[in-house]
């Protein structure tokens, strides 16, 4: 899944970065206003109340239940954006440190990485398969005999 979203991430042109970047700025702002609001309704500091509190304190639960909705809506938005902002800072700055062309494909770059860390990880050798594959038919006689 993420390997997906760095490639669609990555495929974004600068002009339409700089759309998501003033959307997720105000999709940031107004989560904070909502965000002040329950804390406030708590006597919290900013993001840190349990949000689920403040819609069951109050007797209007048709309206809490739309603020709900509308405070989930705008969570589940802020999470998208989020990503594809961090990402292309992300890029951004790996490209610079490194002194890489502009067109460097840090996506492919992740993919390659990941699938290394994980042959790396996942990797055994033959006399481990060999000696767990003889313990396993050890465990099964043994059971069978039981």
């Amino acid at each position: 899944v993420a390997e997906k979203q760095w490639t669609n991430v990555e495929a974004i042109d600068i002009d339409h970065y700089v759309a998501i970047r003033r959307e997720y700025e105000v999709v940031d702002a107004k989560l904070l206003k909502i965000e002040e609001k329950i804390n406030r309704s708590l006597g919290k500091s900013a993001r840190y109340a349990n949000r689920r509190d403040v819609y069951e304190m109050d007797g209007s639960w048709i309206v809490n239940c739309f603020e709900y909705l509308r405070y989930s809506s705008i969570k589940r938005k802020h999470k998208r954006l989020l990503v594809q902002v961090r990402f292309h800072e992300m890029r951004v700055h790996f490209i610079e440190f490194n002194q890489l062309h502009h067109k460097f494909r840090v996506s492919e770059y992740l993919k390659l990485s990941l699938n290394d860390v994980f042959e790396k990880l996942v990797h055994i050798s033959p006399a481990a398969w060999l000696s767990l594959v003889a313990c396993a038919n050890v465990a099964l006689f043994s059971l069978n005999l039981l």
